[in-house]
């Protein structure tokens, strides 16, 4: 039950717009990034990422970020309910 809010910008091609996603504890998923511009950013919570199987585990913890080019797909985890800050100019998709 991932929960998003638009916070601003423009849906308008390549403008930039900024969204808030809440993460429930548990989560297991992903986020595809097709815009060539994607910054994130854990506001609370905790999150582990990774880009694929083979890379580095990371744990984010609030103030941590990452960044994807277009296309990539970040693997995203939670122990705790965890929020995270994106701006984009462009779509992106949580599965």
């Amino acid at each position: 039950n991932v929960e998003t809010a638009f916070l601003w910008g423009s849906h308008n091609e390549n403008q930039l717009r900024a969204t808030l996603l809440k993460l429930p504890a548990g989560f297991s998923g992903s986020i595809k990034n097709m815009s060539p511009n994607f910054r994130a950013v854990v506001i609370s919570g905790k999150a582990t990422h990774q880009f694929s199987k083979k890379d580095t585990k990371n744990e984010l913890a609030a103030g941590s970020y990452f960044g994807a080019e277009e296309n990539a797909t970040s693997k995203i985890s939670t122990h705790t309910e965890t929020v995270i800050y994106i701006r984009s100019n462009g779509d992106f998709k949580i599965k």
